[in-house]
């Protein structure tokens, strides 16, 4: 997927190649064959690059793109899936190109079509900065379901963006601050309300918008705006039938994955007994020239979902991994903190983190069905402070915004962010690409007007309907997918004196944000067995190691 990252001067310094260079170091596991760093004017870009594909290789960045007499730089990292047809018709325009790349059709899109209207065209997985010197403006655009991160901020003079937190705080401007609104969102949700983070002045690009800087105007201006909206859910009935549905969903489905396969190389997949992961498994075994490798984690090699699994692996003939449980333990989380630069209340970031450093030793592509639980009725685990322990924790009240949607009428119909970023930091963690054709926007888009009542639920029926022709009805059978992390478990057993110690350290009593005393009673009505605390004491655990690794 790669790394990019950058700096504009806001006023009249110039950009510094030795920070330009840290922070493209920071990002080097995202882009372990390549990197690259260019200056102009008051911009800096860097980029480092995974390469995938044989036509990634000559597609040097940061590019440097000329058509006439405008020009542009430009760092992209993910992948414009359908860039070749776009790059077809530019040449036809008259583009001369020096690459048959997304970033070269990227940016001469850029220069054809002008910044309001040129990304409109793309569909893909992407997270870009074009610097246009002619104009004196930085664009930064992320895609949009939000499938590759994009973070920026300004601080001391600089405007400062990256792939990663960690990018960005490489820069010597950038402060490390506890964003303190932001904590009781993050302990009664799990993650903070977007586009805030838990880093004060820290900010994530929302999917679906672009960010112009403009430095024509004293001081320069920003200006976010929207250039996709998530659809809305369908209401009531329609008036296909429910076969012609699940056939148009198939079609979708197939050609998301036609969209995702790269030309040249074998493929993994991630089989996690849910019919998403089965559907996309049967789709890729029908469009893949290659051998398809999958991968499986469960608790147990003898419960239901795992044999499941395995016949569905040997039914479609791939080559089958079964990769150990993670046995969790203190480094464990401190890697997963490493990697994520944020705190988060997903305890399936851990097997997803060993699944993917399993896959990263056979492929460097792999396929997920992330995103297809969100689309059809699956059950997002999330983790969470329950409301009458967050008020005695914090020793105040808070008031949380309302969710997103929360109103009467319908509401936008996406994939949840943090998902895709459990996806994102898991596998580039482990330099793997982790393709994800259910978070293609127009299969979302197609999704969102299927009925409630072919679509919900656990066993979606329109998918069940859309999948029998593909394999047989054994095979269709459960469909819950994988079962959640045993994080209550963890924190009763092998986690629990850590958790105490990491949790009751002096410096988090001299930190003074969490009652001490509020945290020691959790911490002994859980291991007790009075009550489930486990996704709440993994929400807090990461917040303290994040804070004693991030915070100064």
């Amino acid at each position: 997927m790669s790394g990019v990252c950058g700096m504009l001067a806001l006023g009249d310094e110039i950009p510094d190649r030795r920070i330009l260079a840290r922070m493209v170091e920071a990002l080097r596991h995202r882009g372990p064959h390549d990197a690259g760093i260019a200056i102009s004017g008051p911009c800096g870009l860097g980029s480092a690059r995974l390469i995938v594909e044989q036509g990634d290789g000559p597609a040097r960045q940061p590019m440097h793109v000329r058509h006439h007499s405008a020009e542009v730089w430009i760092v992209h990292a993910g992948r414009a899936y359908n860039f070749l047809e776009i790059l077809r018709a530019l040449e036809a325009s008259g583009h001369r190109f020096a690459t048959e790349s997304d970033a070269e059709t990227l940016g001469r899109a850029y220069l054809q079509f002008g910044p309001a209207h040129f990304i409109k065209a793309f569909r893909g997985s992407f997270a870009l900065a074009i610097w246009d010197a002619l104009r004196h403006r930085l664009l930064l655009v992320r895609d949009r379901l939000g499938r590759q991160p994009l973070y920026y901020t300004q601080a001391g003079g600089w405007l400062v963006f990256g792939s990663e937190i960690k990018a960005l705080l490489a820069h010597p401007a950038v402060p490390r601050r506890l964003n303190e609104e932001a904590l009781p969102y993050y302990l009664a949700c799990g993650h903070p309300p977007a586009p805030a983070t838990l880093f004060e002045g820290l900010f994530s690009l929302p999917p679906g918008h672009m960010l112009t800087v403009d430095l024509n105007t004293q001081p320069p201006t920003l200006h976010l705006e929207a250039y996709w909206q998530p659809p809305l859910l369908a209401e009531g009935a329609d008036a296909r039938s429910a076969e012609n549905i699940a056939a148009d969903l198939w079609a979708h489905l197939r050609w998301a994955v036609r969209q995702h396969l790269p030309t040249d190389v074998a493929v993994g997949a991630f089989l996690d007994g849910s019919l998403t992961s089965a559907a996309l498994l049967a789709l890729l075994v029908q469009e893949s020239p290659h051998t398809v490798q999958t991968f499986s984690l469960y608790p147990s090699l003898e419960a239901e979902e795992a044999r499941r699994t395995r016949q569905l692996a040997a039914h479609l003939v791939t080559d089958h991994h079964e990769v150990p449980y993670p046995q969790p333990t203190m480094a464990l989380l401190e890697a997963l903190v490493e990697n994520y630069d944020l705190p988060f209340g997903d305890a399936e970031a851990a097997p997803a983190y060993l699944i993917s450093r399993a896959a990263g030793e056979h492929v460097t592509v792999s396929f997920s069905s992330a995103g297809g639980e969100a689309l059809f009725g699956g059950e997002l685990k999330s983790g969470c402070v329950p409301p009458d322990w967050l008020t005695p924790l914090l020793g105040r009240p808070y008031n949380l915004p309302a969710a997103e949607g929360a109103t009467a009428g319908r509401g936008p119909f996406k994939v949840p962010e943090e998902l895709l970023m459990r996806v994102d930091r898991c596998s580039m963690a482990a330099s793997l690409e982790v393709r994800t054709p259910f978070a293609d926007h127009p299969l979302v888009q197609f999704a969102a007007g299927i009925p409630p009542a072919l679509r919900d639920g656990t066993s979606s029926p329109v998918l069940l309907s859309a999948l029998r022709g593909a394999l047989p009805a054994p095979l269709l059978e459960g469909g819950a997918g994988h079962p959640p992390a045993p994080v209550d478990e963890w924190l009763r057993d092998s986690l629990a004196a850590q958790a105490q110690d990491v949790l009751l350290n002096g410096q988090a009593a001299r930190r003074g944000l969490l009652k001490g005393e509020v945290l020691q009673r959790m911490l002994e009505a859980h291991t007790g067995g009075k009550v489930r605390l486990g996704r709440a004491l993994w929400t807090l655990l990461t917040l303290e190691l994040w804070m004693q690794r991030y915070l100064l």
